[in-house]
């Protein structure tokens, strides 16, 4: 027995309960509470090991009378218990945000999705899933403050106006030059040729030869934008507006340029970019996480599968003589089942980690299919049958996988629940071709379709039907799409129900 197990590997037992300690160190790693909770006295009666790393404070903490209570910020108590009270009276699941105060004293924001258990219409349980979301929070108040830095910077931004002679290369300064580079009165160069010394190695020769064609030799007009150096070794961002003054029957000698200061705008947005990369990243997360209970489902499945297996090889393998044949079956189906969970794994992994965005040719039917075989389980749950209308031979397109994905699922997620309490629910998802070579995934519920009047403001920020919603995943879809140059637009069907589609350009080089 012992020569038969060393030739086939581990035992199927030893197989197993590997795997059981890899799922679940993956369930502990993630910032999901379970708890559970008698109606009557609010307090806990089961909470899961991830409470301790939540806040900080030990498990036996949590079942003390009235902790949750006295642990919430003061500022959100009231309007808390209110809620949860008049939660418990009339419905029979909600959700909630408020913060907790941590044993190291900072406030730490949570996501609270509670159900509640009934006996002759009186609550006798309640549970739930408490998540951290401080990251999002954090970013979506970053989102907002780098927004409003923007348009301040945008709205105080005042302009230096120069007159420059294109015969000689002088330049007369209206406005305050100097001050803006930091120069004494004057002491910022009135040619040409130094203004073009000022300006950063990496623009001069663009910026010279941009002025030499379109307006010293075609006379015509000029818009720039470049970086110049300021006199403490600085780089301050300017936009350029130049035009020709015209002369009566003769060509124009000189030409006047608009110069705006738009350093302050050029680093908001790059601030407003990299909270947007987070806040999709945390919407990732958080989407996923709304997807936990059919992703366990998901992998319970071959799990089981393996479980089964494993105990039926011990049965052969103990039979005298061992049947060895039929083991080597049931191993390779144990093995078949252990790669369709670690693909599920593999998957969940690549769209929770956070990486740098990285554009590359991909096939956008390959990611839309990925999308739906991780949402397999939800789709599943809800009883949702998914119609696919694939173009063939499609080239590649250069795009972030990890974030077409995310806004596939932010599709897929929307229409779903446009469909919640419909009979058959069914969903359209197609990937084809346009004339211009551009390809358009859509996504198409059989709902109640899009509100007029929010045709127009959909994708705009914070802006959602549903109770409880962010209305953020529309506003992070389109700031991806646009991002890859490419547009997202929606429209309600002729039947029932809604289609929001994107398009991306031909594959072009990848922007570094």
């Amino acid at each position: 027995m012992s020569n038969a197990r060393s030739v086939n590997g581990p035992s199927p037992d030893a197989v197993q309960t590997s795997r059981a300690r890899g799922f679940r160190r993956l369930l502990e790693s993630t910032q999901i509470v379970q708890w559970e909770a008698d109606a009557k006295t609010r307090d806990f009666t089961y909470v899961g090991s991830q409470a301790e790393r939540l806040l900080g404070y030990p498990l036996n903490l949590w079942y003390e009378p009235d902790f949750w209570k006295t642990h919430l910020h003061e500022d959100d108590r009231q309007r808390v218990l209110l809620f949860r009270e008049e939660a418990l009276l009339e419905q029979e699941a909600y959700e909630l945000e408020y913060r907790m105060i941590a044993a190291a004293g900072h406030s730490v924001w949570a996501h609270d999705v509670v159900a509640v258990e009934r006996v002759n219409d009186t609550p006798t349980v309640i549970r739930g899933f408490l998540i951290d979301v401080s990251e999002r929070v954090a970013a979506e108040t970053g989102l907002r403050q780098s927004e409003e830095r923007f348009r301040i910077a945008a709205t105080l931004g005042a302009d230096i106006i120069a007159e420059v002679d294109i015969q000689t290369g002088n330049v007369v300064w209206f406005g305050q030059v100097d001050e803006a580079l930091g120069y004494e009165s004057g002491a910022f160069p009135r040619t040409m040729e130094g203004w073009a010394e000022h300006l950063h190695s990496e623009d001069r020769d663009r910026i010279r030869t941009e002025v030499m064609r379109e307006v010293v030799e075609k006379r015509q007009g000029l818009s720039a934008e470049f970086r110049i150096r300021a006199r403490d070794g600085s780089y301050r961002h300017w936009t350029a507006q130049a035009a020709p003054l015209p002369r009566v029957d003769r060509s124009p000698t000189k030409f006047v340029t608009v110069c705006s200061d738009v350093t302050e705008q050029i680093v908001a947005r790059a601030e407003a970019l990299q909270h947007r990369d987070a806040l999709a990243h945390v919407a990732r997360v958080s989407s996923l996480g709304e997807l936990t209970a059919a992703l366990a489902h998901e992998l319970n499945q071959p799990l089981a599968a393996i479980l089964s297996n494993a105990q039926a090889a011990v049965r052969l393998l103990d039979r005298d003589p061992p049947e060895t044949r039929k083991t080597a079956e049931v191993l390779r189906d144990i093995v078949a089942d252990d790669r369709r969970a670690s693909a599920i794994i593999k998957r969940l992994r690549a769209m929770i980690r956070r990486e740098t965005p990285a554009r590359l040719p991909i096939d956008l039917i390959q990611v839309v299919q990925e999308v739906i075989e991780i949402m397999r389980g939800e789709l599943a749950t809800r009883d949702t049958t998914v119609v696919c209308d694939f173009a063939v031979d499609l080239p590649a397109v250069v795009a972030d996988r990890i974030q077409i994905q995310q806004v596939v699922v932010n599709l897929v997620t929307n229409a779903l629940q446009a469909m919640e309490g419909k009979a058959e629910p069914r969903l359209s998802v197609g990937v084809h071709q346009r004339n211009d070579a551009w390809q358009v995934v859509s996504v198409a519920d059989m709902g109640s379709g899009i509100n007029v009047f929010m045709l127009d403001t959909m994708f705009e920020p914070f802006n959602t039907s549903r109770t409880g919603g962010l209305g953020m995943g529309l506003s992070i879809s389109r700031s991806i799409i646009e991002a890859h140059g490419g547009e997202i637009m929606a429209q309600n069907r002729d039947a029932d129900g809604a289609m929001v589609s994107f398009a991306l350009p031909p594959q072009q080089t990848v922007d570094s």
